[in-house]
């Protein structure tokens, strides 16, 4: 079969962008050091055992799904980086949809935001963040990996067929993103919601620090 006869079809879309450059960086770093500082408070929560620390007490702070504005929220003591990140969630679903109205984009606004702390030998189980519409992280802190896979964030083929291996084929089901684009601090990751990711055992002394978010539309 030539390569001419291969397409594909209902492409999954992520956004890897390096906010390294923008002009308020230093400003998006220096806020979340003083939070972090002076507010944060890490802990391992009680039905994940210990995966990874998160900013968060309660299993609803991450996947609540209303309109109230919760104190523990992440976002809602930051200034600079919802901002960005906001512009940039709308940004993605435009690229994603160009005909989709603008009005409705800007109507998908933050619903949680934490921040998640990985110490040596901490994971992220698979998981999805439904029933939201576009999530993702941003890299504030992340140590050089002394070894191939250590701390790597990796997303899952959402189609079936991929984990099947249907009659005895291999295709990729598993794509490890640090490897094919670079991902250090100031990296943003927008992927959507259903998207089953997760994260490989951190094995650096130094701990691997991100702000994640789940955005989904209001009525």
């Amino acid at each position: 079969m030539r390569q001419d006869e291969f397409h594909a079809c209902f492409p999954t879309h992520i956004a890897v962008i390096s906010l390294r450059e923008h002009q308020l960086f230093n400003e998006i770093q220096a806020e979340l050091s003083e939070f972090i500082e002076s507010q944060a408070t890490f802990q391992y929560l009680e039905d994940w055992g210990k995966t990874h620390e998160v900013s968060t007490s309660s299993m609803n702070d991450l996947t609540r799904n209303d309109k109230d504005n919760a104190t523990t929220d992440l976002f809602n003591r930051l200034r600079i980086l919802p901002n960005i990140v906001t512009q940039e969630v709308i940004n993605f679903a435009m690229a994603v949809n160009p005909n989709l109205d603008p009005l409705k984009a800007t109507n998908c606004r933050h619903r949680a935001s934490w921040l998640s702390r990985f110490n040596e030998g901490d994971y992220a189980h698979t998981h999805l963040h439904r029933p939201h519409s576009i999530s993702g992280v941003y890299y504030y802190q992340f140590p050089k990996q002394s070894k191939k896979r250590s701390g790597s964030f990796y997303i899952d083929s959402p189609v079936q067929f991929h984990a099947d291996r249907s009659m005895g084929m291999q295709p990729i089901d598993r794509i490890f993103v640090g490897e094919a684009l670079s991902i250090k601090e100031g990296t943003l990751i927008l992927f959507p919601s259903y998207l089953a990711h997760g994260v490989t055992r951190h094995l650096e002394k130094t701990p691997r620090i991100s702000a994640s978010f789940n955005y989904g539309e209001y009525e």
